[in-house]
């Protein structure tokens, strides 16, 4: 999608004309650029927020080992996500057979009232 007019353009004419690649459909033009918007807004505020908070400088380099370093971390974080899924759903099974686990949980009615 080519954005054709674009409100910041009109007082920044010197930048490029924007591009937003999607893969969704493009009936209704705006709704895409809106989500641009809104991703636009969480990666340059909530990511350099949280960037700053870990005292990152600066981004990784673009290299081939930058990469790998991403993919191995991004791998590793769902293999430990599922693994604890699956850990949950056997702690489950355990509890509907009526082994103890070690694992209480408290139904969200019985704390009401009592967390002030």
């Amino acid at each position: 999608m080519v954005v054709l007019h674009d409100p910041y353009r009109e007082n920044n004419p010197d930048i490029k004309t924007m591009v937003i690649l999607t893969n969704g459909h493009v009936g209704k033009p705006l709704k895409v650029y809106d989500g641009y918007a809104a991703r636009s807004e969480i990666e340059n505020s909530l990511f350099r927020e949280s960037k700053q908070g870990w005292f990152i400088k600066r981004p990784p380099e673009n290299s081939k080992a930058g990469f790998l370093v991403h993919a191995y971390l991004t791998i590793l974080a769902m293999a430990l996500t599922k693994a604890f899924r699956d850990w949950m759903i056997q702690q489950e099974e355990l509890e509907e057979i009526g082994e103890d686990t070690g694992i209480k949980k408290v139904p969200p009615e019985s704390t009401a009232g009592k967390l002030q």
